[in-house]
């Protein structure tokens, strides 16, 4: 089954955004704001992020009145005579554009022809005192039944955008309160219109306790005694005492301010157990960088698994297995680890042995050409013997032997001749 519906998603402004400037020669007013969200739920409908990509770009000079078009009690295209004459307050979307998961556009407001109108001068008002603006997307989608199993219930596509609103310190006009409400199409057909809240969120200040600590203090404003169970970037679940019951609810954050959304969810909490074993499979598949769910491939191992489909089941024996070869691929890693650490001190170690090993290899060759030429041993002879050794004989070589001394009465070498021995005649 599908049908047409109409949707006003509503945004709260960061009034900080919002800047004066001149375009073509006049002033103007830029009020930035969200228009949609990836793959959200909104009133238990799922905008999938596929539609609003092929769609976003009709939001261009598209109209942005003030307030979403009434007429007759109903709402109306924001592109009808009577919308244009009731709501017009001189503003106009342009810029859409696409920002993280969410679709943005520009609100510009042309002050001189605001000024010439009385939702223009309101308008105007409300921007200069600072007063809460909100922007209100009016969308026509064909809503189908969500897939069984989802935790929505319809899927929206076909998105056609009528307009994006202004909306100051107030609600749409009609049945926002309920959500809920009726327009007439193109065709002429009545449509249920829907009312949605988009939440976009700043940071909380403080930790993680003080965050849930002021969600809760707004919650419990808002819809009296209880706790803020769990909460994420956009949501709380609230656990309303009166009711004994638990609820899904949107929030804001806008310039340090927590902003409640009217719509909430009744939920309960849903335990899984998963068995120990597969915990244990997946826990080593990351282990060794396999598929989820598959770390018996990296170990070697083969499943009793009889069809793709099925999770296998491991036996002890191939539990103990796989335990065994991460303590061998461990130890492997470790030794490597401490390898690679030491190899730049071992390097260095090795060069300073081998500089030493060439020197004293170096003092040797040159001992033994002493020794042998001073006729104390052969060449083999002196080869053979240590450097110590050598040293004392290289050593004995340079002193001369004393009863060869002239003045010990020893005889200077026959060979000498007069001009090349220093003493040819003895002193008188």
């Amino acid at each position: 089954m599908t049908n047409q519906i109409r949707v006003n998603i509503k945004h709260r402004v960061n009034n900080a955004a919002i800047k004066r400037e001149q375009r073509n020669g006049r002033e103007v007013i830029v009020v930035p704001s969200a228009v949609a969200k990836f793959d959200t739920v909104l009133n238990n409908i799922f905008y999938p992020r596929a539609e609003l990509e092929a769609s976003y770009q009709q939001l261009e000079g598209l109209p942005a009145p003030l307030g979403h078009p009434v007429v007759n009690n109903q709402f109306v295209s924001a592109r009808t005579p009577e919308a244009i004459n009731g709501f017009w307050a001189g503003a106009w979307n342009t810029n859409p554009r696409i920002e993280g998961d969410r679709v943005f556009a520009d609100k510009v407001i042309d002050v001189e022809f605001a000024q010439n109108s009385e939702n223009g001068r309101k308008l105007l008002a409300a921007i200069d005192e600072g007063k809460p603006i909100s922007t209100s997307t009016g969308l026509l989608m064909q809503r189908e039944p969500a897939p069984e199993g989802a935790d929505y219930e319809w899927v929206g596509n076909s998105f056609a955008f009528d307009h994006d609103a202004i909306l100051i310190s107030e609600t749409p006009a009609i049945s926002t309160a309920d959500g809920v409400g009726m327009m007439v199409n193109s065709a002429g057909e009545q449509v249920e219109v829907v009312n949605s809240e988009l939440v976009l969120n700043e940071e909380l200040p403080g930790s993680v306790d003080n965050m849930r600590q002021e969600l809760q203090r707004v919650a419990r404003d808002k819809y009296g005694e209880g706790y803020v169970d769990d909460f994420n970037a956009d949501s709380i679940i609230f656990f309303e005492m009166d009711t004994n019951k638990a609820y899904k609810i949107g929030y804001g954050v806008i310039d340090g301010v927590i902003t409640l959304s009217d719509t909430r969810q009744e939920v309960q909490r849903q335990t899984s157990w998963e068995a120990v074993t597969n915990t244990i499979r997946n826990t080593l598949s990351k282990m060794f960088g396999n598929t989820p769910g598959k770390p018996h491939e990296a170990a070697g191992l083969q499943t009793n698994s009889q069809t793709s489909t099925e999770e296998p089941q491991m036996t002890t024996e191939e539990l103990q297995a796989m335990l065994d070869k991460q303590a061998e691929t461990l130890q492997a890693n470790q030794a490597q680890a401490i390898a690679d650490a030491v190899k730049p001190l071992q390097d260095k170690l090795d060069a300073i042995n081998a500089e030493k090993e060439a020197a004293a290899e170096a003092e040797k060759t040159t001992l033994v050409e002493t020794v042998v030429e001073a006729k104390l041993a052969t060449e083999d002879e002196a080869k053979a013997l240590d450097v110590n050794a050598l040293r004392i004989m290289a050593r004995n070589c340079k002193t001369p032997k004393a009863a060869d001394h002239a003045l010990n009465g020893g005889r200077l070498d026959a060979t000498n001749s007069a001009d090349d021995s220093k003493f040819d005649t003895l002193p008188d």
